[in-house]
């Protein structure tokens, strides 16, 4: 009986290790524009190349919106839109030589539901030599912006409750 337990245990964490944990998960529909991709390593592979673009009827990856090369099996995409699609795909390289695309992997960009209109004056100008980029929360409006004045992130309605009108008063991004 010990014998099979152990047996059961080991292929478990042999079968749940070759899941592939890619991240956001196929079809997923997020709140941010500003968004990690994760991927799967590949065997072997020295570098990974990320390819996104906007999930339209026309060729897929044609002219990618976004490639990008990173050395680890996640990296961050930014400039994306809310109320957009996109696809994305990934390749390792391997000695010089691109393997074959994994992917196509979607996700939807929910559309922005800012809870009523910022009070916040807009951002005109980032003085670089005073900031070092970063982002900036509004609590009492529910949203994140970067220095160049977008949106990046928006607390969502849940329920059908507005956030805005609640006494938040404090909400803050915590690592």
């Amino acid at each position: 009986m010990k014998k099979h337990v152990t047996l059961l245990v080991v292929l478990s964490f042999a079968f749940f290790k070759g899941i592939a944990q890619i991240l956001p998960p196929p079809g997923a529909v997020i709140n941010y524009t500003q968004i990690m991709l994760e991927y799967q390593p590949l065997t072997g592979a020295e570098l990974y190349v990320v390819q996104v673009v906007e999930d339209t009827a026309g060729p897929m990856f044609a002219e990618p919106l976004i490639t990008q090369f990173d050395s680890s099996t996640a990296t961050i995409i930014t400039g994306l839109k809310f109320g957009k699609k996109y696809l994305w795909r990934y390749a390792g390289i391997i000695k010089g030589t691109q393997m074959g695309w994994s992917g196509p992997y979607n996700f939807h960009i929910a559309a922005k539901q800012l809870n009523y209109q910022p009070s916040v004056p807009e951002i005109v100008v980032n003085d670089t030599g005073l900031t070092s980029g970063g982002l900036i929360v509004s609590d009492w409006n529910d949203y994140i912006m970067d220095r160049n004045g977008n949106n990046v992130w928006y607390l969502p309605e849940v329920a059908g409750k507005k956030w805005a009108f609640a006494p938040n008063g404090d909400l803050r991004i915590t690592y």
